[in-house]
């Protein structure tokens, strides 16, 4: 997680995904990342990551979305640096 905040990428998919999700709230444009979503929603590997980036999606700003034993490392991290991001938007306006 240090290393994100320090500014380093992730160039995975679901890192991919989470960037659209929080680009797409905030540009208030949820429905093209919705249907990107739904591609992936069945997929194995994804199905989990995808669930929850469609709660928060669907205005869902809990932290314990990432408190998910199930969840990659790697998507555990994404998440929470969404989900911050989205608080930090939120409380500044």
């Amino acid at each position: 997680m240090a290393y994100r905040r320090a500014g380093g990428e992730n160039y995975s998919i679901p890192a991919k995904h989470c960037l659209l999700v929080a680009q797409a709230i905030r540009e208030e444009k949820m429905a093209d990342v919705e249907q990107e979503l739904a591609k992936w929603a069945n997929h194995p590997e994804a199905k989990l990551i995808i669930s929850k980036l469609q709660a928060i999606l669907n205005s869902d700003r809990n932290p314990k979305l990432a408190d998910d034993a199930d969840l990659y490392y790697q998507d555990v991290v994404e998440l929470r640096l969404l989900l911050e991001s989205l608080q930090r938007r939120e409380y500044n306006g």
